[in-house]
């Protein structure tokens, strides 16, 4: 345990060990088994957050949150389960589950009568990294009759820049039809060399940048360059 506490902070140190370290192994082993369980028994439900078009005053998508229904813990935030999700690989199940369901919702608001809702879905590292997950994401899109323009695609303006083999598999994605938005924009270390070769359709700024547009001209100055530099490179931009 105190090796792997010093590889994962980059090597080239020693870590004592201490039973906090095994305490936290123990927890993350159980919250491992809840998680496996929890996909087995159906317990992970969406939400979905409104975006706006704040010129048309129009809905313009939505986007697919995940919440787990616990039966002793009742609703957990996916803060306090995607970490363990990623580091046990149950990510790219719990992944394919959200996808599904996204494009489930899709078909279903259309059946009731309304248009096409554009859902945005929030990707993981891991699942890009997958060889087959244009071909995953191209035959749910087929198994349930979605247009692809209505799918987007969210991933972190890091995941572009520490692991650039995934653009690759952005272009396929693109060529497919979906969506491909950069959330958390302006916090990571941004290369406008990879968002050419991403071939991205919109950003996301980060919410911290917002929060405090009223008090910080310096947030404000570094929104309306975003604004600025997206509108220029035609990505549509979401705060």
């Amino acid at each position: 345990l105190a090796m792997y506490q010093a590889k994962a902070r980059n090597g080239d140190q020693f870590y004592f060990y201490t039973e906090v370290l095994n305490r936290h192994s123990r927890q993350r082993f159980r919250q491992e088994m809840d998680l496996r369980q929890a996909l087995k028994n159906n317990e992970f439900f969406l939400l979905f957050q409104p975006q706006f078009d704040i010129h048309k005053k129009k809905l313009l998508a939505v986007e697919a949150l995940i919440r787990w229904r616990h039966p002793r813990k009742g609703v957990i935030l996916p803060l306090a389960f995607i970490p363990a999700a990623e580091d046990s690989g149950l990510i790219i199940n719990l992944g394919e589950w959200v996808l599904r369901e996204a494009c489930k919702q899709i078909v279903s608001w259309h059946s009731e009568g309304l248009p096409y809702i554009r859902t945005a879905v929030n990707i993981a590292t891991q699942q890009l990294k997958q060889s087959n997950f244009a071909e995953l994401v191209q035959s749910l899109l087929e198994e349930y009759k979605v247009p692809p323009q209505y799918l987007e695609l969210e991933i972190t303006e890091n995941v572009i820049i520490t692991h650039p083999d995934v653009l690759h598999m952005l272009n396929q994605l693109k060529k497919i039809g979906v969506k491909i938005v950069l959330d958390d924009f302006g916090t990571g270390n941004s290369s406008l060399n990879y968002l050419k070769k991403a071939h991205i359709d919109g950003l996301k700024i980060d919410k911290d940048f917002i929060s405090n547009i009223s008090q910080s001209r310096s947030d404000e100055v570094i929104i309306e360059a975003i604004i600025t530099m997206g509108k220029s490179l035609g990505f549509k931009v979401l705060a």
